[in-house]
């Protein structure tokens, strides 16, 4: 799933990192607009789950 942001403000990915582990996500990854604070914050969120 591929959900575009064309500008605007960005909403907190708190909740959804779990939904995505749960999917199988393969690939977790920003668009334009995202810097190496929100890609910390992921990856910190992604390491909290559960071993690939």
């Amino acid at each position: 799933m591929a959900k575009p942001n064309l500008g605007g403000a960005l909403g907190p990915t708190d909740g959804l990192v779990a939904t995505w582990l749960d999917l199988r996500a393969r690939l977790v990854g920003g668009c334009c607009g995202t810097g190496a604070a929100e890609l910390r914050a992921l990856a910190d969120q992604l390491e909290q789950g559960r071993p690939r």
